[in-house]
């Protein structure tokens, strides 16, 4: 009776053990995915800046910026990923700024729709995780 325990408890520590390192990944891939949506949608609002002005950039930043928040990182490291996009964006010679205003509100509304899903799916897996 107590080799079965054993093995019971074995098996149930290795199971746990497994369904959390799956976790971890998903929940990494989801973060993964929400950082590189925030970037995207970051570069676009940069490069649409002059069609659709400095305050809709700066919206943009704020909701990357808040969205990332979820990951329980600091204000700091966030605030300084973004400097480092914008900083690189500056000194991209090959990136284009879009003056077409039409076409700038068709760009950033795709990736802002495909910013929020990510962001929407990552909040979502956070709150089923939680006990």
């Amino acid at each position: 009776m107590k080799t079965s325990r054993t093995i019971l408890a074995i098996f149930t520590l290795a199971f746990t053990t497994e369904t959390s390192v799956a976790a971890d990944q998903k929940w990494i891939q989801l973060l993964q995915d929400v950082s590189d949506r925030a970037s995207t949608a970051f570069l676009i609002a940069y490069t649409c800046r002059d069609a659709l002005g400095v305050a809709y950039y700066n919206a943009v930043r704020a909701y990357g910026e808040q969205a990332l928040r979820q990951s329980g990182a600091s204000p700091e490291a966030i605030k300084n990923k973004f400097d480092t996009l914008e900083s690189n964006f500056k000194f991209d010679e090959n990136l284009l700024h879009e003056g077409d205003a039409i076409k700038c509100v068709w760009m950033t509304t795709e990736a802002n729709r495909v910013f929020h899903a990510s962001v929407t799916a990552f909040a979502d897996y956070n709150l089923s995780t939680k006990p």
